[in-house]
C-alpha cells in the first residue's frame, strides 16, 4: 500500500524536478556543441534526481504514480540512446518527451504547493547573522535598500539575530524600521530567512539549527575560496581558464613555482577587499614585491624571510600565475560579476563591471581606490568591434560557471561574485568566486532580487541543503519520523541526557537516573546512533520498574558525557550538533597524556615538593639515563589506566635488574634488558619515575585516591578519599582486579604517624590546588578528576598521577551521581 506524499515531500520533489528540466537542457546543450562528455555528466544528473524522487515518493505515489511511470520509461529510453551512441535519438526523447513530461510535473506540483494562507498573507522576510543584530554587520546603505525593496514589495520585513530567538514560543523578537526610526516588536517566526553569512554546520549555533528544520534559508556555505577553486580543479570542467596556485605551505612551494615563472601573486584565500595581495617579479636572485601602490626589492634571503613572516605565520596565503590584464593605458582591470537567483528561483546578472585601477597599483579592486564604469562601453574603447562578442563570452561564461558552481553545491546558492581576467590574447581567466560579493554601486538591485529570492523560497517553502550542511549521509542513526516509539514530554523539568558509549549501561547510569528522580529532573541515556539529527530528536532510553525504555524526546537541557568523544574526528559531528547546550565535561580527546598533565603542574613551581621526579621516554638510553640517579623506578604509559602496563625496575649489583610486572617477576642482565625495554617501548609511549617506597605496615604496597567533582553550586567537592591496598609486590592492584580499599583516617591512624586529620586536610589542600591549576591549564570546562597520591614513610605526600580522561567510579557510583546530577542542574539554571 503506498502512502500519500506530505507537503515537505512535494517541496523537495518540487526542487529536483525543476534542476532536473535544468539539466535536461543542458544535456541538449551540449550534445550540440559536441561536447558529448559533458553532456553525460548532465544527464547523469537527471538520473540521479529521478531516483532522488523515487525515494522521497515511496517509489509510486498514489498523487503522482502515472507521471513518474512515464518519466521512468523517458529516462531509461534516452539512457539507452546514450549507451549506444544514438545521439540524434536521445536529443529527441529529451526534448518532444522528457522535458515536456517534467514541466507538466512541475505544474502540478507548483498548484498542490501554493499554500492558500501564505500566498493571501503578507510573506514575513527575516535577515538574520547569528552572532549579533544585521544591523550592526552591515552598512547602512545596505540596510536601507533592503527596508526600501521590502516596503515596494510588500514584504513584513525585520532583523534579528540568535539572542532575539524564543524557540519555545516560536517567536522573534525583531527590528523593525517604521515612521524613520527603529524600534522591536514580538513577530512570529518569518516565512523565510535570509541569512547574511552563511555557515557551516560545524559553526552553526543551536538556534540556527533549529531555525533551519522549520524555516527555508536562502544563504548556504561554498567553503573558502580556495576550497571552491579546489572543487573547480577536482571536477575538471573549468579547470583551464584557473590560472596555476598552490596553497603556501613552505618555501620550497615558492621555490618551485619560481623555476617556471617570473612573475606571481601571492594572496590570502580568506581574504576580501583587496588587502594583502602581493605581486612578486623575480629577476635573477632579487624579488621585487608590490603591494598596492608600495614596492619593496629584496635579495633573496630577506624574500623568504619575508614569506616565512607574511605567508607562513599568520595566515594561509596561495601563490598564483601573473595574469598580464591592462587597457591601453597600463591600467589594471578585471570583470566582476555579481550573479544572484531571482524571484523565480534563476539566475541572472544583477551588474556585471570592470574594475579598473591606477596605473601606479596592481590592484583593480574598488574598495582600493579603483574605478568602474559600463563594461560595453569600457570593451568598445578597449578592443573595437570586438567589444559585442567579448561581451557576450564574458557573459555567458558567468552564467555558465555560475550554474556549474551551483550544481556541485546542490543547486543550494543564491549570489555569486565571479571574478574573470582577460588578457593580452583575449583570452578569458577566472580569479575566484566570492560567495558575498561588494555591492556598494548598486545596492538597491541587489536588495530587490535578495528580496525577491527569499519570497519565492517563502511561497514554495523550498528547503535546500548543500555538502556543507547535509547530515543525511550519516549512516546508523536514529529515525524519529518513522519509528513507533511513544514521545515523552518532558514539561518545564530540566532534562539530563547521558551520552555514553554503546556498552556502558552499568551501575552508574543506574545510579543517576534515581538521583536525577530525587533532584526532581528528567534523566534518559543514549548513545550517539539514537540523535536524529533531521528532527532534532534522541531516542532516550528512560529507567522505568527496573528496566530502560526506549522513548522519543527533545535534546537534553545538559549532556552529561560518559563517552567523552570531544575532539575525535569519529565523534565530530555528535559534538557539533549540541553545541550550544552545557555538557558537563569539555575535556577534548578520550586519553590526555599524562606527561603533558604532569609537566603542567611542574612548571607552576607550586607544587614542588610533591613532584616525583619523572621523564617521558623517547628511547631506551633515557631509562638507563634516568636509572643512573635512581636505582628503583616505575615505568607505565603515558596514556594507559588500572595500572595497565606498568613496570618496576630496579637495579642491584653487578649489573643485574629485577623486574616487576603485575604478579610476574623477573631478573635481566643490562643486554637483556635493553632487548626487553627496547621491544616494550614499540607498543607505545611511556614515562618514568622514581619509585616511592609507600607501603602499610603490613608491607603491601598502598596510595591513596582522590575522586573529585563539581556539586550543585558549580565547585569542585571531594567524591571520595580513600585508600587503595595491592596484593602484588610493588604496584597497586585496582579494585577492579582484587584490590582493595578502606576508610582514609582509621587507616592513617594505623599505618602513618602524626595526626591522621591533619594528614588528611593537607592531602584535601593538595588536591583542590591540582584540580584549580590542571582545570585553567586546559581552559574549559571539567568536572571529573582521579588523583592518586603517595605517602612515603616520612607522611610526605607525593603526586603519582592526575586521571582527567575518565575516572573511574567502581564501588562510588552512587556518590558520583549525587553530586554530578545537581551539577548538572546547576549548568541548565546557569547556562
Amino acid at each position: 500500500m503506498t502512502t500519500p506524499i506530505s507537503q515537505k515531500e512535494q517541496q523537495q520533489i518540487h526542487i529536483i524536478v525543476e534542476t532536473m528540466i535544468e539539466a535536461s537542457e543542458h544535456t541538449i546543450t551540449f550534445f550540440n556543441e559536441g561536447k558529448v562528455n559533458d553532456a553525460i555528466q548532465a544527464f547523469s544528473s537527471v538520473v540521479e534526481g529521478f531516483y532522488a524522487v523515487t525515494q522521497l515518493t515511496n517509489y509510486y505515489s498514489i498523487q503522482f504514480g502515472s507521471i513518474i511511470k512515464e518519466i521512468e520509461g523517458n529516462v531509461n529510453s534516452i539512457a539507452t540512446h546514450i549507451e549506444n551512441q544514438y545521439v540524434a535519438e536521445a536529443k529527441k526523447d529529451i526534448k518532444m518527451l522528457l522535458i515536456p513530461n517534467l514541466n507538466n510535473w512541475k505544474n502540478e506540483l507548483s498548484n498542490t504547493l501554493l499554500d492558500s494562507k501564505l500566498s493571501n498573507k503578507t510573506v514575513k522576510i527575516g535577515v538574520y547573522y547569528d552572532k549579533h543584530s544585521p544591523l550592526k554587520a552591515f552598512k547602512e546603505p545596505r540596510i536601507f535598500s533592503l527596508v526600501n525593496a521590502a516596503n515596494k514589495l510588500g514584504i513584513d520585513l525585520y532583523f534579528f539575530s540568535s539572542k532575539d530567538v524564543d524557540l519555545v514560543n516560536e517567536e522573534i523578537t525583531g527590528h523593525i524600521h517604521s515612521n524613520n526610526e527603529w524600534i522591536t516588536e514580538l513577530k512570529d517566526f518569518p516565512d523565510a530567512i535570509y541569512n547574511i553569512v552563511p555557515l557551516l554546520s560545524s559553526q552553526q549555533s543551536r538556534v540556527e539549527k533549529k531555525l533551519r528544520r522549520k524555516i527555508p534559508f536562502t544563504s548556504f556555505p561554498v567553503g573558502s575560496k580556495y576550497q571552491l577553486i579546489k572543487t573547480l580543479v577536482r571536477n575538471k570542467r573549468y579547470a583551464n581558464l584557473l590560472p596555476p596556485f598552490h596553497l603556501i605551505t613552505d618555501e620550497l612551494i615558492i621555490k618551485s613555482f619560481f623555476q617556471n615563472q617570473t612573475e606571481a601573486v601571492i594572496k590570502p584565500f580568506a581574504g576580501r577587499r583587496g588587502e594583502n595581495i602581493y605581486f612578486i617579479s623575480k629577476s635573477g636572485e632579487r624579488f621585487r614585491v608590490s603591494e598596492h601602490k608600495k614596492t619593496k626589492v629584496m635579495n633573496k634571503d630577506n624574500f623568504y624571510n619575508w614569506i616565512n613572516e607574511t605567508c607562513l605565520k599568520n595566515q594561509k596565503y596561495i601563490i598564483q600565475k601573473y595574469i598580464n590584464a591592462t587597457t591601453t593605458k597600463n591600467e589594471p582591470y578585471d570583470i566582476r560579476a555579481h550573479m544572484q537567483k531571482n524571484g523565480e528561483g534563476q539566475w541572472q546578472i544583477t551588474r556585471i563591471y570592470p574594475r579598473i585601477g591606477s596605473n601606479k597599483t596592481i590592484l583593480s579592486n574598488i574598495s582600493r581606490g579603483g574605478r568602474t564604469e559600463d563594461l560595453l562601453t569600457f570593451f568598445e574603447k578597449e578592443f573595437g568591434d570586438k567589444s559585442e562578442e567579448l561581451f557576450k563570452n564574458v557573459c555567458e561564461l558567468a552564467n555558465n560557471l555560475t550554474h556549474y558552481i551551483d550544481k556541485l553545491h546542490h543547486f543550494s546558492i543564491e549570489e555569486l561574485g565571479i571574478d574573470i581576467a582577460l588578457d593580452q590574447d583575449l583570452n578569458f581567466w577566472i580569479y575566484e568566486a566570492n560567495q558575498v560579493p561588494e555591492s556598494r554601486y548598486h545596492e538597491d538591485d541587489r536588495a530587490k532580487t535578495i528580496l525577491e529570492y527569499a519570497q519565492y523560497i517563502a511561497i514554495n517553502q523550498i528547503f535546500h541543503q548543500n555538502q556543507y550542511t547535509d547530515k543525511s549521509k550519516l549512516t546508523n542513526i536514529f529515525d524519529s519520523v518513522s519509528s513507533k516509539l511513544p514521545f515523552k514530554s518532558t514539561d518545564d523539568k530540566i532534562t539530563v541526557g547521558m551520552l555514553i558509549p554503546h556498552n556502558e549501561v552499568n551501575e552508574l547510569t543506574v545510579a543517576s537516573a534515581y538521583v536525577a528522580n530525587y533532584e526532581n529532573v528528567h534523566f534518559y541515556y543514549f548513545t550517539i546512533k539514537d540523535i536524529d539529527y533531521e528532527e532534532m530528536k534522541i531516542r532516550g532510553y528512560f529507567y522505568q520498574n527496573h528496566e530502560w525504555v526506549p522513548k522519543i524526546v527533545e535534546y537534553p537541557d545538559v549532556i552529561y558525557d560518559r563517552l567523552r568523544g570531544r575532539g575525535i574526528s569519529n565523534f565530530k559531528n555528535v559534538y557539533d550538533e549540541f553545541e550550544g547546550i552545557p555538557f558537563t565535561n569539555e575535556l577534548k580527546g578520550l586519553s590526555h597524556d599524562k606527561v603533558e598533565v604532569y609537566d603542567q603542574i611542574t612548571s607552576t613551581g607550586l607544587f614542588d615538593e610533591h613532584i616525583i621526579p619523572y621523564k617521558k621516554i623517547e628511547r631506551v638510553k633515557d631509562i638507563e639515563h634516568f636509572m643512573h640517579d635512581f636505582n628503583r623506578v616505575i615505568l607505565k604509559p603515558t596514556g594507559g589506566s588500572f595500572a595497565i602496563g606498568v613496570h618496576y625496575i630496579e637495579k642491584k649489583k653487578n649489573l643485574d635488574y629485577i623486574v616487576i610486572h603485575g604478579a610476574e617477576k623477573k631478573y635481566y642482565n643490562k643486554v637483556t634488558l635493553t632487548q626487553y625495554l627496547r621491544e616494550l617501548l614499540k607498543k607505545g609511549q611511556f614515562v618514568i619515575q622514581e619509585y616511592i617506597e609507600t607501603r602499610t605496615i603490613d608491607n603491601n604496597p598502598m596510595d591513596v585516591r582522590v575522586r573529585m567533582t563539581k556539586n550543585s553550586e558549580g565547585k569542585w567537592d571531594f567524591i571520595t578519599l580513600f585508600p587503595r591496598i595491592g596484593f602484588h609486590e610493588t604496584v597497586i592492584t585496582p579494585v577492579e582486579k582484587g584490590g582493595y580499599t578502606t576508610n582514609l583516617i582509621p587507616f592513617l591512624e594505623r599505618n602513618f604517624k602524626g595526626d591522621s586529620k591533619v594528614l588528611t586536610n593537607n592531602i584535601e589542600e593538595l588536591s583542590l590546588n591540582l584540580v584549580k591549576s590542571i582545570e585553567a591549564y586546559f581552559d574549559y570546562s571539567l568536572s571529573d578528576i582521579g588523583i592518586d597520591l603517595a605517602l612515603d614513610q616520612y607522611s610526605n605526600i607525593k603526586i603519582i598521577e592526575l586521571n582527567v580522561n575518565k575516572p573511574g567510579t567502581f564501588h562510588n557510583e552512587f556518590q558520583t551521581a549525587q553530586y554530578v546530577i545537581p551539577y548538572a542542574k546547576f549548568l541548565a539554571l546557569n547556562k
